[in-house]
């Protein structure tokens, strides 16, 4: 996800140089813990919304927007800690793809 991306003291930019410290990456620091927390409730609704007794099109609602905020922590993770995917051997881009409850 690097790749075509301006260069700059981006934090994504400080990561893929190992050039980040303390005092310039707070958001580095608190994204992955927070998206992947994103990812699980995300993935919990998906796995229990569908057989729970509510509405159809509150169940729909339900899964659609789980499906969207799963994709938008992946997307919000990519800048921070893609590796380049496949063209440099790593087939998830360097994001483990969770889509499944964790405990």
């Amino acid at each position: 996800m690097f790749t075509g991306r301006p260069q700059g003291p981006s934090d994504s930019y400080t990561c893929e140089y190992f050039t980040m410290g303390a005092n310039n990456n707070l958001d580095v620091n608190s994204t992955w813990p927070a998206m992947y927390q994103m990812i699980n409730r995300a993935n919990n609704v998906l796995r229990y919304v569908p057989g729970m007794d509510i509405s159809q099109e509150l169940k729909d609602r339900a899964i659609g927007t789980a499906h969207f905020f799963r994709a938008f922590a992946y997307l919000w993770l990519a800048p921070f800690y893609g590796d380049g995917g496949e063209a440099y051997g790593f087939p998830n881009g360097g994001i483990p793809i969770v889509t499944e409850k964790t405990p």
